[in-house]
């Protein structure tokens, strides 16, 4: 039986390239690293960029092709990100993020209850967490006008590590409501001395370190919840 997993850049293996000065795939990232050590087949459905709405589009599409044993959702990133550009074009109007918090938990818990229906495992990731400081300066490449429109919409580059945040909380929030399996990256990263040692460039994407945390989170989990999955 097949595990599929669900996410976006994070799960796809994205990291930040220092010396390309840009974004690839990793060949050390937590999937490669833990599909040999399950038993079950692991297939990868992230995709960088990806929101909720835009993976359940892909899994609907691959449900009419296999039902697998379970499915890891990894999603929460990109959904809470805003379009920078326009926040420091316009730092003084209303911005939402790409996907509402309220439509965001609820897409998630409706997704749980789909995947049930089938008879399918939901397994929930939080978060890793970000350095909003490190993000802030990588998403505005150095340009004085649009560092100052966005901290004129934020007011303090700490709104950002808070946001995003809330949506890793209330991931958590909804493992525990619904009794769903739920996978504790973030604890992971929060527990080392300096999580930030564990982060790309961008503040955003774990590096190998920080893929080889989630990798050991994801094998403990297992191991402790499913080891019948180990190899």
């Amino acid at each position: 039986m097949q595990i599929f997993l669900l996410g976006d850049s994070v799960s796809q293996g994205i990291v930040f390239d220092t010396e390309k000065l840009r974004f690839a795939v990793s060949p050390d990232s937590f999937y490669q690293r833990i599909k040999s050590r399950l038993a079950s087949e692991i297939v990868n459905l992230s995709r960088i960029g990806r929101t909720l709405g835009d993976a359940r589009k892909a899994l609907e599409k691959r449900l009419t092709q296999s039902k697998p044993r379970a499915v890891a959702i990894e999603l929460g990133g990109n959904d809470c990100d805003y379009n920078w550009k326009e926040v420091a074009q316009a730092p003084s109007a209303a911005h939402v993020c790409k996907t509402p918090f309220a439509q965001f938990e609820k897409g998630v818990r409706d997704l749980v209850d789909r995947l049930r229906s089938e008879d399918i495992l939901p397994v929930l990731f939080n978060l890793p967490p970000i350095d909003a400081e490190r993000y802030f300066h990588f998403f505005c490449q150095s340009d004085r006008d649009m560092e100052e429109g966005v901290m004129r919409f934020l007011g303090s580059t700490s709104r950002i590590y808070w946001w995003h945040e809330r949506f890793s909380s209330v991931i958590g929030k909804i493992a525990e409501e619904m009794n769903a399996p739920l996978i504790d990256i973030r604890r992971a990263f929060l527990y080392e001395e300096d999580y930030r040692d564990y982060l790309c460039e961008d503040g955003i994407h774990p590096n190998a370190a920080g893929h080889a945390l989630i990798a050991e989170r994801i094998q403990d989990f297992v191991g402790k919840h499913y080891a019948h999955l180990l190899a």
